[in-house]
């Protein structure tokens, strides 16, 4: 299901884009870069929620980069490592992380003489074993110096598998609250949160 939804939103993403030279990059990106290898690394595997916002992130960049391009009176072509230079510095400019994979794969296609560096990830370099994370689940739960935003957030990380691009994006809406409970809807069906993860939401 999140494979048929995301190929209807990267066909409707395409079809959106009036000049035929720009749909042609960005079908190349998205269809036969990233669609392709999300298939290759899930082997018939069905494709997760997660999955799927990710590479709906790095087709919206890719159509982000090229609005500023077209603004400026730039292309893919045209943009030298100053114009890139002056978009890293422009306030306007969205999606660091995504364009820059975007770039990256437009350099490695010829497509473009810009570069940007990718950046070494600075995140842990293992999986957390079930002891060190329900230690950080037990702190986040209790450890009222720590605001309860940055609480919340760290629990659905470590207890719900969401990510942090995905709690970015969540809205008050998807917060249902009434006396007796707190419901979060992370998918179609909300589910019931426990305490005291409660009363961190509700704050």
């Amino acid at each position: 299901e999140e494979l048929v939804r995301l190929e209807r939103f990267l066909a409707g993403l395409l079809a959106s884009q009036p000049d035929p030279d720009r749909r042609k990059i960005l079908h190349r990106y998205t269809i036969w870069h990233l669609l392709r290898r999300l298939r290759g690394r899930n082997h018939d595997r069905r494709t997760s929620r997660q999955q799927a916002l990710r590479i709906r992130s790095h087709a919206r960049a890719a159509v982000a980069f090229l609005d500023w391009l077209q603004a400026h009176n730039l292309t893919l072509g045209s943009c030298t490592q100053a114009d890139l230079d002056r978009w890293r510095s422009d306030d306007s400019g969205v999606y660091r992380f995504e364009t820059g994979n975007f770039i990256r794969w437009a350099r490695a296609n010829k497509l473009t003489a810009a570069h940007l560096a990718s950046v070494r990830w600075g995140g842990p370099a293992q999986l957390l074993n079930d002891q060190h994370r329900f230690d950080t689940a037990r702190r986040l739960l209790h450890d009222e110096d720590l605001k309860a935003e940055d609480r919340l957030a760290g629990l659905l990380v470590l207890l719900y598998a969401q990510g942090a691009t995905t709690i970015s994006r969540m809205r008050v809406e998807q917060i249902h609250i009434d006396a007796h409970d707190v419901r979060l809807q992370l998918g179609r069906v909300p589910i019931q949160l426990p305490e005291p993860v409660v009363a961190l939401a509700r704050d």
